[in-house]
């Protein structure tokens, strides 16, 4: 009798869930608006902002998250960001925020 092979998963079978999810992730990001005004800011800044760190830019991140109520359009509140050291913030205020009492 044929079996399937174990990489592949029954077609009525869903999908595995990603690991992490933006649950509350801005839609803004899916703007156009958002995707040119982030593509103009990386070629005005072309390394990444950390401190020692020469990457070249990857992503326009907010310095202070959008989740503390700060408006999402604010450019001094905008920071270009290598993919290491993203990632790296990302976790930092995913942990902050879940540490922040009366937050999730």
């Amino acid at each position: 009798m044929p079996t399937m092979p174990k990489n592949k998963r029954a077609p009525w079978m869903p999908a595995p869930a990603p690991a992490w999810t933006h649950r509350n992730r801005w839609p803004g990001y899916k703007l156009n608006k958002w995707k040119e005004a982030s593509a103009q800011f990386k070629i005005l800044n072309p390394l990444c902002s950390t401190p020692g760190c020469n990457g070249a830019t990857h992503s326009t991140d907010h310095k202070r998250p959008i989740s503390d109520g700060v408006d999402p359009w604010d450019q001094s509140n905008w920071q270009a960001l290598c993919y290491d050291c993203h990632k790296k913030k990302t976790v930092d205020d995913r942990t902050r925020a879940q540490r922040r009492p009366g937050k999730g």
